[in-house]
C-alpha cells in the first residue's frame, strides 16, 4: 500500500487519491491559544526566517541581508539551546531529553516569529503547506512566501493574505512592505480572520462531524478545502 511505501507520502497520497472511494482530507489547525496575542506590542525585529536551512530560506536570508533588514536571531538563538541540551540524556533519557529541547526550540521559535514584522516560510523539501503557514497569521505577523502547492484552495490568496515571493526577492519586497503600513496590517488582518474561520481547532471539528454526519447517512464521497472553502459532497 502507499503507507508502506519507501517514498514521499505526499507525493503518493496524490497518486491514489482518485482511487480512494471515500475521501476526507484535512490541513494543520491551530489552538485557541495559538491566536492570542503576545505581550510585545511592537516587533523587535524586521523579518524572522525560521525553519531548517533548505535553500530558499537561504536565499531568503541574503536578500534579507542585502536589504539591510534586521533578522530574528533564531539560528544563534537555536544552536545555543541545542548546545545547552547535549547531556540532558544523561540525565532524562534520549526520549525525555528529546521533549525537552524540541519543546524549548519551539518556544524560541514562537517568541521569535511573533516579535518580527513579517516572516517568511516555503513549503521546504514537500513543496507543501507546512504549519507554518497557518502559524505566521495567527501570531500577526505578515507572510511573505515561497509559493507551494495548495495554496489557494487552502485560502490563501497572493495579495490578500500573503505575498508570494521568490526566496531572492524577499528582501527588496519585505522593505516595501515594511514602508507600507496599511498594507502590511490589512494582509495580517485578512490572514488572521481567515486561519481562525477555516484553520481553527474549532472549525476542523465542526467540519469532521459535518462529514460524519454525512457519512452516516450514506452521502459522503469526499470532502476538502476548494478555493478556500472546506466542500463536502
Amino acid at each position: 500500500s502507499w503507507m508502506e511505501a519507501q517514498t514521499d507520502p505526499i507525493e503518493n497520497w496524490q497518486k491514489v487519491r482518485s482511487h480512494v472511494k471515500i475521501r476526507i482530507e484535512l490541513i494543520h489547525s491551530l489552538g485557541v491559544r495559538e491566536f492570542e496575542p503576545q505581550s510585545a506590542a511592537h516587533p523587535k525585529w524586521d523579518v524572522c526566517i525560521a525553519g531548517d536551512t533548505y535553500m530558499p530560506r537561504i536565499l531568503a536570508r541574503q536578500s534579507a541581508k542585502t536589504h539591510g533588514l534586521v533578522e530574528a536571531p533564531i539560528r544563534l538563538t537555536d544552536s545555543v539551546i541545542l548546545r545547552s541540551t547535549g547531556k540532558l540524556p544523561v540525565v532524562f533519557g534520549d526520549t525525555l531529553a528529546s521533549r525537552i529541547r524540541n519543546r524549548l526550540r519551539q518556544v524560541n521559535q514562537r517568541f521569535l516569529v511573533h516579535r518580527s514584522s513579517i516572516n517568511f516560510v516555503c513549503g521546504s523539501g514537500y513543496k507543501y503547506p507546512v504549519r507554518k503557514f497557518f502559524e505566521i497569521p495567527a501570531a500577526r505577523s505578515a507572510l511573505l512566501s515561497f509559493p507551494c502547492v495548495g495554496m489557494v484552495d487552502y485560502g490563501f490568496l497572493d495579495g490578500v493574505h500573503h505575498i508570494e515571493v521568490a526566496p531572492d526577492d524577499f528582501g527588496v519586497e519585505s522593505k516595501k512592505l515594511l514602508e507600507n503600513d496599511s498594507l502590511r496590517y490589512r494582509l495580517i488582518d485578512n490572514a488572521w480572520n481567515m486561519v481562525f474561520r477555516l484553520h481553527s481547532v474549532e472549525a476542523r471539528v465542526n467540519q469532521l462531524v459535518d462529514c460524519m454526519r454525512r457519512m452516516v447517512a450514506g452521502r459522503l464521497t469526499s470532502a476538502g478545502f476548494r478555493d478556500g472553502e472546506f466542500v463536502i459532497e
